[in-house]
Protein backbone atom coordinates (compact mmCIF):
# COMPACT_ATOMS: atom_id res chain seq x y z
CA UNK A 1 0.00 0.00 0.00
CA UNK A 2 2.91 2.02 1.08
CA UNK A 3 4.52 1.79 -2.41
CA UNK A 4 1.51 1.95 -4.64
CA UNK A 5 1.34 5.32 -3.44
CA UNK A 6 4.30 6.42 -3.43
CA UNK A 7 4.19 5.38 -7.24
CA UNK A 8 0.64 7.64 -7.55
CA UNK A 9 3.02 10.24 -6.01
CA UNK A 10 6.14 9.85 -8.39
CA UNK A 11 3.86 9.15 -11.66
CA UNK A 12 1.80 12.82 -10.26
CA UNK A 13 4.65 14.49 -10.28
CA UNK A 14 6.11 13.36 -13.66
CA UNK A 15 3.14 14.37 -15.49
CA UNK A 16 2.86 17.81 -13.99
CA UNK A 17 7.10 18.51 -14.59
CA UNK A 18 7.01 17.08 -18.43
CA UNK A 19 4.84 19.85 -19.85
CA UNK A 20 7.37 22.37 -18.35
CA UNK A 21 9.55 21.77 -21.43
CA UNK A 22 6.94 20.37 -23.61
CA UNK A 23 7.16 22.81 -26.18
CA UNK A 24 10.95 22.74 -26.59
CA UNK A 25 10.71 19.01 -26.68
CA UNK A 26 8.08 18.85 -29.22
CA UNK A 27 9.83 21.84 -31.25
CA UNK A 28 13.01 19.51 -31.42
CA UNK A 29 10.68 16.58 -32.32
CA UNK A 30 9.14 18.22 -35.65
CA UNK A 31 12.85 19.65 -36.24
CA UNK A 32 13.93 15.79 -36.17
CA UNK A 33 11.11 14.66 -38.42
CA UNK A 34 12.08 16.98 -40.82
CA UNK A 35 15.99 16.11 -40.90
CA UNK A 36 14.66 12.59 -41.44
CA UNK A 37 12.86 13.64 -44.06
CA UNK A 38 15.84 15.16 -45.91
CA UNK A 39 17.74 12.79 -44.70
CA UNK A 40 15.76 9.99 -47.05
CA UNK A 41 15.33 12.13 -49.45
CA UNK A 42 19.30 12.28 -49.89
CA UNK A 43 19.08 8.25 -49.76
CA UNK A 44 16.56 8.38 -52.63
CA UNK A 45 19.37 10.71 -54.23
CA UNK A 46 22.28 8.57 -53.49
CA UNK A 47 20.67 5.65 -55.06
CA UNK A 48 19.96 7.54 -57.99
CA UNK A 49 23.10 9.05 -58.78
CA UNK A 50 24.74 5.69 -58.24
CA UNK A 51 22.51 3.85 -60.56
CA UNK A 52 23.11 6.35 -63.03
CA UNK A 53 26.91 5.81 -62.47
CA UNK A 54 26.33 2.20 -62.51
CA UNK A 55 24.59 2.78 -66.09
CA UNK A 56 27.28 5.03 -67.30
CA UNK A 57 29.76 2.77 -65.91
CA UNK A 58 28.02 -0.42 -67.97
CA UNK A 59 28.34 1.85 -71.03
CA UNK A 60 31.85 2.26 -70.49
CA UNK A 61 32.34 -1.47 -70.96
CA UNK A 62 30.31 -1.88 -73.66
CA UNK A 63 31.81 1.07 -75.40
CA UNK A 64 35.40 -0.46 -74.56
CA UNK A 65 34.56 -4.00 -75.32
CA UNK A 66 33.10 -2.64 -78.78
CA UNK A 67 35.82 -0.03 -79.26
CA UNK A 68 38.29 -3.56 -78.64
CA UNK A 69 36.71 -5.90 -81.12
CA UNK A 70 36.55 -3.41 -83.54
CA UNK A 71 40.09 -2.35 -83.53
CA UNK A 72 40.28 -6.50 -83.73
CA UNK A 73 38.28 -6.08 -86.87
CA UNK A 74 39.63 -3.34 -88.12
CA UNK A 75 43.45 -4.80 -88.18
CA UNK A 76 41.78 -8.25 -89.84
CA UNK A 77 40.31 -6.63 -92.37
CA UNK A 78 42.73 -4.09 -93.11
CA UNK A 79 45.32 -7.54 -93.98
CA UNK A 80 42.12 -8.85 -95.73
CA UNK A 81 42.55 -5.89 -98.13
CA UNK A 82 46.35 -5.85 -98.36
CA UNK A 83 46.26 -9.43 -99.63
CA UNK A 84 43.52 -9.13 -101.79
CA UNK A 85 45.01 -5.79 -103.36
CA UNK A 86 48.19 -8.41 -104.11
CA UNK A 87 45.81 -10.75 -105.61
CA UNK A 88 44.30 -8.27 -107.60
CA UNK A 89 47.54 -6.69 -108.57
CA UNK A 90 48.98 -10.13 -110.02
CA UNK A 91 45.67 -11.08 -111.72
CA UNK A 92 45.66 -7.67 -113.61
CA UNK A 93 49.23 -8.40 -114.98
CA UNK A 94 48.20 -11.82 -115.66
CA UNK A 95 45.09 -10.91 -117.48
CA UNK A 96 46.92 -8.44 -119.01
CA UNK A 97 49.39 -10.68 -120.33
CA UNK A 98 47.14 -13.11 -121.70
CA UNK A 99 44.92 -10.74 -123.49
CA UNK A 100 47.69 -9.15 -125.33
CA UNK A 101 48.80 -12.85 -126.12
CA UNK A 102 45.21 -13.65 -127.50
CA UNK A 103 45.32 -10.34 -128.96
CA UNK A 104 48.94 -10.77 -130.88
CA UNK A 105 47.98 -14.81 -131.60
CA UNK A 106 44.63 -13.39 -133.17
CA UNK A 107 46.73 -11.29 -135.37
CA UNK A 108 49.34 -14.32 -136.17
CA UNK A 109 45.99 -16.40 -136.65
CA UNK A 110 44.68 -13.62 -139.41
CA UNK A 111 47.81 -13.85 -141.00
CA UNK A 112 48.21 -17.53 -141.02
CA UNK A 113 44.92 -18.10 -142.69
CA UNK A 114 46.21 -15.90 -145.26
CA UNK A 115 48.69 -17.46 -146.24
CA UNK A 116 47.67 -21.07 -145.76
CA UNK A 117 44.86 -20.00 -148.10
CA UNK A 118 47.64 -18.79 -150.60
CA UNK A 119 49.30 -21.62 -150.44
CA UNK A 120 46.36 -23.73 -151.10
CA UNK A 121 45.39 -21.51 -153.80
CA UNK A 122 49.26 -22.11 -155.33
CA UNK A 123 49.38 -25.66 -154.57
CA UNK A 124 45.80 -26.67 -156.11
CA UNK A 125 47.34 -24.73 -158.93
CA UNK A 126 50.48 -26.34 -159.47
CA UNK A 127 48.47 -29.75 -159.14
CA UNK A 128 46.66 -28.69 -162.27
CA UNK A 129 50.13 -28.04 -163.89
CA UNK A 130 51.11 -31.26 -162.90
CA UNK A 131 47.72 -33.00 -164.24
CA UNK A 132 48.51 -31.25 -167.54
CA UNK A 133 51.93 -32.84 -167.91
CA UNK A 134 50.61 -36.22 -166.53
CA UNK A 135 53.05 -36.42 -163.63
CA UNK A 136 51.42 -37.86 -160.52
CA UNK A 137 52.74 -37.13 -157.13
CA UNK A 138 55.39 -40.32 -157.03
CA UNK A 139 56.84 -38.59 -159.87
CA UNK A 140 56.22 -41.13 -162.71
CA UNK A 141 55.00 -40.00 -166.19
CA UNK A 142 52.32 -41.44 -168.28
CA UNK A 143 52.98 -43.35 -171.56
CA UNK A 144 51.42 -40.57 -173.57
CA UNK A 145 52.44 -37.57 -171.33
CA UNK A 146 56.14 -39.60 -173.08
CA UNK A 147 54.67 -39.53 -176.31
CA UNK A 148 54.09 -35.71 -176.51
CA UNK A 149 57.56 -34.89 -175.07
CA UNK A 150 59.20 -37.23 -178.12
CA UNK A 151 57.04 -35.21 -180.43
CA UNK A 152 58.49 -31.96 -179.44
CA UNK A 153 61.89 -32.88 -179.54
CA UNK A 154 62.58 -33.58 -175.56
CA UNK A 155 64.78 -35.90 -175.12
CA UNK A 156 64.06 -38.59 -172.48
CA UNK A 157 66.72 -37.54 -169.96
CA UNK A 158 65.58 -34.09 -169.79
CA UNK A 159 61.97 -35.09 -169.64
CA UNK A 160 63.21 -37.02 -166.31
CA UNK A 161 65.13 -34.08 -165.11
CA UNK A 162 62.02 -31.89 -165.14
CA UNK A 163 59.85 -34.61 -163.58
CA UNK A 164 61.92 -34.87 -161.03
CA UNK A 165 61.86 -31.44 -160.35
CA UNK A 166 58.18 -31.08 -160.48
CA UNK A 167 57.77 -33.97 -157.87
CA UNK A 168 60.67 -32.69 -155.34
CA UNK A 169 58.80 -29.36 -155.80
CA UNK A 170 55.12 -30.92 -155.43
CA UNK A 171 55.94 -32.94 -152.19
CA UNK A 172 57.14 -29.51 -150.74
CA UNK A 173 54.17 -27.70 -151.25
CA UNK A 174 52.05 -30.46 -150.06
CA UNK A 175 54.48 -30.85 -146.78
CA UNK A 176 54.30 -27.16 -146.29
CA UNK A 177 50.52 -26.78 -146.76
CA UNK A 178 50.04 -29.89 -143.85
CA UNK A 179 52.30 -27.96 -141.66
CA UNK A 180 50.70 -24.46 -142.15
CA UNK A 181 47.03 -26.56 -141.93
CA UNK A 182 48.61 -27.96 -138.30
CA UNK A 183 49.76 -24.81 -137.22
CA UNK A 184 46.72 -23.13 -138.25
CA UNK A 185 44.68 -25.68 -136.09
CA UNK A 186 46.98 -25.33 -133.46
CA UNK A 187 46.87 -21.75 -133.18
CA UNK A 188 43.42 -21.87 -133.03
CA UNK A 189 43.21 -23.98 -130.00
CA UNK A 190 45.61 -21.91 -128.24
CA UNK A 191 43.54 -18.71 -129.31
CA UNK A 192 40.45 -19.96 -127.65
CA UNK A 193 42.45 -21.18 -124.82
CA UNK A 194 43.74 -17.86 -124.01
CA UNK A 195 40.69 -16.30 -124.41
CA UNK A 196 39.23 -18.89 -122.28
CA UNK A 197 41.23 -18.09 -120.00
CA UNK A 198 40.93 -14.40 -120.31
CA UNK A 199 37.58 -14.28 -119.68
CA UNK A 200 37.98 -16.61 -116.56
CA UNK A 201 40.48 -14.04 -115.24
CA UNK A 202 38.60 -11.01 -116.03
CA UNK A 203 35.29 -12.62 -114.09
CA UNK A 204 37.50 -13.42 -111.38
CA UNK A 205 39.36 -10.03 -111.35
CA UNK A 206 35.41 -9.12 -111.02
CA UNK A 207 34.89 -10.73 -108.17
CA UNK A 208 37.81 -10.01 -105.97
CA UNK A 209 36.91 -6.28 -107.07
CA UNK A 210 33.40 -6.89 -104.76
CA UNK A 211 35.11 -8.64 -102.31
CA UNK A 212 37.53 -5.57 -102.09
CA UNK A 213 34.50 -3.44 -101.92
CA UNK A 214 32.96 -5.48 -99.23
CA UNK A 215 36.44 -5.43 -97.39
CA UNK A 216 36.13 -1.63 -97.55
CA UNK A 217 32.57 -0.84 -96.42
CA UNK A 218 33.18 -3.15 -93.56
CA UNK A 219 36.58 -1.36 -92.65
CA UNK A 220 34.87 2.08 -93.06
CA UNK A 221 32.09 0.72 -90.81
CA UNK A 222 34.78 -0.18 -87.94
CA UNK A 223 36.08 2.88 -88.16
CA UNK A 224 32.75 4.57 -87.31
CA UNK A 225 32.40 1.97 -84.78
CA UNK A 226 35.59 3.45 -83.00
CA UNK A 227 34.92 6.54 -83.65
CA UNK A 228 31.63 6.24 -81.90
CA UNK A 229 32.74 4.08 -78.95
CA UNK A 230 35.39 6.88 -78.60
CA UNK A 231 32.80 9.65 -78.51
CA UNK A 232 30.92 7.70 -75.75
CA UNK A 233 33.76 6.55 -73.72
CA UNK A 234 35.16 10.29 -73.79
CA UNK A 235 31.48 11.65 -72.78
CA UNK A 236 31.17 8.13 -70.45
CA UNK A 237 34.15 9.61 -68.84
CA UNK A 238 33.01 12.88 -68.25
CA UNK A 239 29.61 11.70 -66.55
CA UNK A 240 32.03 9.11 -64.46
CA UNK A 241 33.90 12.33 -63.33
CA UNK A 242 30.96 14.06 -62.49
CA UNK A 243 29.33 11.43 -60.79
CA UNK A 244 32.07 10.80 -58.80
CA UNK A 245 32.46 14.66 -57.36
CA UNK A 246 27.97 14.25 -57.07
CA UNK A 247 28.71 10.71 -54.86
CA UNK A 248 31.50 12.94 -52.77
CA UNK A 249 28.83 15.92 -52.52
CA UNK A 250 26.07 13.43 -51.03
CA UNK A 251 28.01 11.32 -49.19
CA UNK A 252 29.34 14.48 -47.14
CA UNK A 253 25.24 15.43 -47.16
CA UNK A 254 24.28 12.27 -46.10
CA UNK A 255 27.37 12.13 -43.46
CA UNK A 256 26.31 16.01 -42.21
CA UNK A 257 22.46 15.06 -41.78
CA UNK A 258 23.51 11.86 -39.87
CA UNK A 259 25.54 13.95 -37.49
CA UNK A 260 22.44 15.89 -37.07
CA UNK A 261 20.27 13.27 -36.16
CA UNK A 262 22.89 11.94 -33.82
CA UNK A 263 23.05 15.64 -32.16
CA UNK A 264 19.19 16.12 -32.10
CA UNK A 265 18.86 12.57 -30.53
CA UNK A 266 21.69 13.65 -28.11
CA UNK A 267 19.74 16.73 -27.20
CA UNK A 268 16.45 15.34 -26.62
CA UNK A 269 18.09 12.56 -24.47
CA UNK A 270 20.15 14.76 -22.41
CA UNK A 271 16.94 17.46 -21.92
CA UNK A 272 14.40 14.78 -20.40
CA UNK A 273 17.43 13.51 -18.03
CA UNK A 274 18.13 16.94 -17.11
CA UNK A 275 14.49 18.00 -16.36
CA UNK A 276 14.33 14.88 -14.78
CA UNK A 277 17.39 15.84 -12.80
CA UNK A 278 16.59 18.85 -11.58
CA UNK A 279 13.19 17.60 -10.17
CA UNK A 280 15.31 15.57 -8.12
CA UNK A 281 13.43 12.69 -10.01
CA UNK A 282 16.55 10.53 -10.84
CA UNK A 283 20.19 10.65 -10.39
CA UNK A 284 23.04 12.26 -12.25
CA UNK A 285 25.26 10.12 -13.43
CA UNK A 286 28.74 11.44 -14.00
CA UNK A 287 30.88 11.13 -17.07
CA UNK A 288 27.97 10.93 -19.25
CA UNK A 289 27.97 13.18 -22.16
CA UNK A 290 28.12 12.75 -25.96
CA UNK A 291 31.74 13.16 -26.47
CA UNK A 292 32.05 10.44 -23.59
CA UNK A 293 29.36 8.56 -25.67
CA UNK A 294 30.85 8.67 -28.98
CA UNK A 295 33.91 7.56 -27.79
CA UNK A 296 32.20 4.40 -26.20
CA UNK A 297 30.72 3.18 -29.59
CA UNK A 298 30.53 -0.25 -29.92
CA UNK A 299 29.70 -2.72 -33.10
CA UNK A 300 29.35 -6.28 -33.47
CA UNK A 301 31.04 -8.52 -35.90
CA UNK A 302 29.40 -9.42 -39.15
CA UNK A 303 30.51 -12.55 -39.73
CA UNK A 304 33.13 -14.61 -37.54
CA UNK A 305 36.44 -15.65 -39.08
CA UNK A 306 39.91 -15.31 -38.70
CA UNK A 307 41.03 -12.07 -40.58
CA UNK A 308 43.69 -12.76 -43.67
CA UNK A 309 43.94 -8.84 -44.60
CA UNK A 310 44.45 -6.06 -41.90
CA UNK A 311 43.49 -2.41 -42.41
CA UNK A 312 46.17 -0.60 -44.45
CA UNK A 313 47.64 -3.54 -45.28
CA UNK A 314 50.72 -3.15 -47.02
CA UNK A 315 50.67 -6.46 -49.02
CA UNK A 316 47.50 -5.76 -49.85
CA UNK A 317 48.06 -2.10 -51.47
CA UNK A 318 51.28 -3.99 -52.96
CA UNK A 319 49.05 -6.49 -54.96
CA UNK A 320 46.44 -4.02 -56.06
CA UNK A 321 47.66 -0.92 -56.12
CA UNK A 322 45.28 0.64 -53.96
CA UNK A 323 44.63 1.19 -50.13
CA UNK A 324 43.36 -1.63 -48.11
CA UNK A 325 40.63 0.39 -46.39
CA UNK A 326 39.23 -2.20 -43.89
CA UNK A 327 39.76 -5.79 -42.99
CA UNK A 328 38.94 -9.20 -44.85
CA UNK A 329 37.31 -11.94 -42.60
CA UNK A 330 37.89 -15.32 -43.76
CA UNK A 331 34.30 -16.88 -43.99
CA UNK A 332 32.59 -20.08 -46.04
CA UNK A 333 31.07 -18.23 -49.24
CA UNK A 334 27.51 -17.81 -48.25
CA UNK A 335 27.93 -17.11 -45.30
CA UNK A 336 25.19 -14.68 -43.18
CA UNK A 337 26.19 -10.91 -42.92
CA UNK A 338 24.84 -9.28 -40.22
CA UNK A 339 24.39 -5.42 -39.95
CA UNK A 340 27.04 -4.20 -36.80
CA UNK A 341 24.76 -1.73 -35.59
CA UNK A 342 21.07 -0.51 -35.97
CA UNK A 343 21.29 1.96 -38.60
CA UNK A 344 19.68 2.93 -42.42
CA UNK A 345 21.00 1.43 -45.55
CA UNK A 346 22.30 3.91 -47.61
CA UNK A 347 22.92 2.39 -50.21
CA UNK A 348 23.43 -1.06 -52.05
CA UNK A 349 24.92 -1.83 -54.85
CA UNK A 350 24.63 -4.78 -56.94
CA UNK A 351 27.73 -5.54 -59.04
CA UNK A 352 26.38 -8.23 -60.62
CA UNK A 353 28.24 -10.95 -62.52
CA UNK A 354 31.45 -9.82 -63.01
CA UNK A 355 31.61 -6.42 -60.51
CA UNK A 356 31.69 -5.68 -56.69
CA UNK A 357 28.31 -5.87 -54.90
CA UNK A 358 28.59 -4.35 -51.40
CA UNK A 359 26.08 -2.71 -48.91
CA UNK A 360 26.89 0.74 -47.25
CA UNK A 361 24.90 1.26 -43.68
CA UNK A 362 24.47 4.77 -42.15
CA UNK A 363 24.82 4.75 -38.06
CA UNK A 364 23.96 7.21 -35.40
CA UNK A 365 27.22 9.79 -34.48
CA UNK A 366 28.78 9.72 -38.08
CA UNK A 367 29.64 6.30 -38.21
CA UNK A 368 28.74 4.28 -41.23
CA UNK A 369 29.95 0.65 -42.52
CA UNK A 370 31.09 -1.29 -45.61
CA UNK A 371 30.38 -5.14 -46.47
CA UNK A 372 31.80 -5.55 -49.77
CA UNK A 373 32.13 -9.17 -51.70
CA UNK A 374 28.70 -9.82 -51.23
CA UNK A 375 27.27 -12.74 -53.08
CA UNK A 376 23.94 -11.64 -52.47
CA UNK A 377 21.81 -8.63 -50.90
CA UNK A 378 18.62 -9.29 -48.73
CA UNK A 379 17.82 -5.34 -47.68
CA UNK A 380 17.18 -2.24 -49.59
CA UNK A 381 17.83 0.99 -49.92
CA UNK A 382 17.04 3.45 -47.22
CA UNK A 383 15.49 0.42 -44.92
CA UNK A 384 15.88 0.52 -41.32
CA UNK A 385 17.95 -2.54 -39.86
CA UNK A 386 18.52 -3.54 -36.22
CA UNK A 387 22.07 -4.52 -34.89
CA UNK A 388 22.53 -8.23 -35.59
CA UNK A 389 20.14 -8.19 -38.89
CA UNK A 390 20.98 -10.12 -41.53
CA UNK A 391 21.72 -7.93 -44.85
CA UNK A 392 23.19 -10.35 -47.35
CA UNK A 393 25.60 -13.42 -48.20
CA UNK A 394 29.43 -13.53 -48.21
CA UNK A 395 31.24 -14.44 -51.20
CA UNK A 396 34.62 -13.07 -52.67
CA UNK A 397 35.81 -16.52 -54.53
CA UNK A 398 37.14 -15.40 -57.73
CA UNK A 399 35.20 -15.41 -60.83
CA UNK A 400 31.22 -15.49 -58.89
CA UNK A 401 28.58 -12.92 -58.79
CA UNK A 402 29.46 -9.68 -57.08
CA UNK A 403 33.40 -10.96 -56.25
CA UNK A 404 34.53 -8.19 -58.03
CA UNK A 405 38.17 -8.22 -59.44
CA UNK A 406 39.99 -7.04 -55.95
CA UNK A 407 39.57 -10.38 -54.49
CA UNK A 408 41.69 -13.84 -53.85
CA UNK A 409 39.68 -16.08 -52.06
CA UNK A 410 36.01 -16.02 -49.53
CA UNK A 411 36.06 -13.69 -47.35
CA UNK A 412 33.78 -10.48 -46.13
CA UNK A 413 35.52 -7.18 -46.64
CA UNK A 414 34.36 -4.64 -43.56
CA UNK A 415 35.00 -1.28 -43.42
CA UNK A 416 34.05 1.49 -41.03
CA UNK A 417 33.69 4.95 -41.57
CA UNK A 418 33.83 7.49 -38.94
CA UNK A 419 32.41 11.07 -39.90
CA UNK A 420 33.67 10.53 -43.45
CA UNK A 421 37.17 8.89 -43.13
CA UNK A 422 37.94 5.40 -43.05
CA UNK A 423 39.21 3.77 -39.70
CA UNK A 424 40.94 0.68 -38.29
CA UNK A 425 37.18 -1.27 -37.65
CA UNK A 426 39.20 -3.31 -34.76
CA UNK A 427 39.25 -0.31 -32.70
CA UNK A 428 35.46 -0.38 -32.45
CA UNK A 429 35.01 -3.92 -32.58
CA UNK A 430 34.97 -6.08 -29.14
Amino acid sequence: MHITRRLTIVLFLVLGLVPLGLSQLLAEVVNREQVQEAFEQTLQEAEDRYRHRAAATATQTRSNRELTQAAKDLATVGKEKRDLRLQLARLEEVLRFTTRSADQLGRDYVRLQLLSERERDQFVTFLRHSSVRRVDVNGVPSLSALLIRRLFGESLGESVARDDRDVVVLRARQELLERMNATEAAAQVTLMQLQSSAGEFAAEYLVLQGRLAELQDRYLSDQQTIASARRTMDLTQDQLLAIRRETDEVHAQVLRIQGELARIDSRIRSKAERTLIDKGLIGAKPGRTEEAASRSKNFRWPVLGHLTARFRDASYAAHFHVPHEGIDIAVPQGTVVTSADEGIIFLVRDGGETGYTYVLIGHRDGFATLYGHLSAVVVNAGQEVARGQAIGHSGGEPGTPGAGLMTTGQHLHFEVIERGTNINPLTVLP
